[in-house]
């Protein structure tokens, strides 16, 4: 697709019209930005229902989706229910993690039940840190 042939382009004017090595830079530069685009975009979801909300990591979740989910969790009304579903997360960021916890100890002051699916009893790869456990 395009997120590949541009890189490609992009590498080739670089070399012909400026030189080797600023056309092959220019063509690595613009191909990581798609692949970091493309990692961030899709490594979780919000599905809403109600007052229920769903986080459903898909992915990897790197500090590339940290500015990305910090939006979404400040979106959650209070007075609602969040689930986080890390199911289908292989590897989540230590950054990440420190962020979920931060938003679980807020959510009490404005009333939003937090529910971890499958996130505790995982081995985050980041530095093996693990949310802290809930208190009912």
């Amino acid at each position: 697709g395009l997120d590949q042939f541009l890189p490609f382009i992009v590498t080739v004017i670089g070399v012909v019209f400026i030189d080797l090595l600023k056309g092959v830079i220019f063509g690595l530069l613009l191909g990581l930005f798609f692949v970091i685009k493309s990692n961030q975009h899709k490594s979780f979801t919000l599905v809403k229902e109600g007052d229920l909300y769903l986080l459903r990591f898909n992915k990897d979740v790197t500090f590339t989706s940290k500015a990305s989910l910090q939006s979404i969790l400040m979106s959650i009304p209070a007075n609602s229910n969040l689930v986080v579903n890390g199911t289908k997360a292989d590897f989540v960021d230590h950054d990440i993690i420190d962020m979920l916890n931060n938003f679980i100890e807020s959510a009490k002051f404005n009333n939003i039940g937090v529910e971890l699916k499958d996130v505790n009893d995982k081995t985050w790869v980041g530095n093996k840190r693990r949310l802290k456990p809930q208190r009912s």
